[in-house]
């Protein structure tokens, strides 16, 4: 079975989370409850959401709004491609607690 863009990127980050022992969780939308982003990541005690898109496409209005309402709570949250999310993970604020704890 073929493989869609989305899910494409959404593996490449999974991996890099893997790679890193970071705890992650990918829920499945149900229809059920509240919507939310496609992954939710626990980083040395730092909450994340993470919304995974194809290239080329953007954030949903209701996911903007999840971003905005994550951000405001205190957490980080990240939307983009694979290759864009795995490099703001590497290069960007949450650097330092993507460091393995001493």
């Amino acid at each position: 079975m073929a493989r869609t863009p989305e899910a494409i990127e959404k593996a490449k980050v999974r991996k890099f989370l893997n790679s890193l022992s970071v705890w992650h969780i990918w829920p499945v939308p149900t229809g059920y409850g509240r919507n939310g982003l496609d992954c939710y990541a626990c980083v040395n005690s730092w909450f994340c959401a993470i919304e995974v898109k194809a290239p080329g496409k953007k954030p949903t209005e209701r996911q903007q709004a999840e971003i905005k309402l994550i951000h405001r709570a205190g957490g980080f949250a990240l939307a983009g491609t694979g290759d864009e999310i795995i490099h703001a993970l590497k290069c960007g604020p949450l650097y330092h607690v993507l460091l393995p704890r001493k």
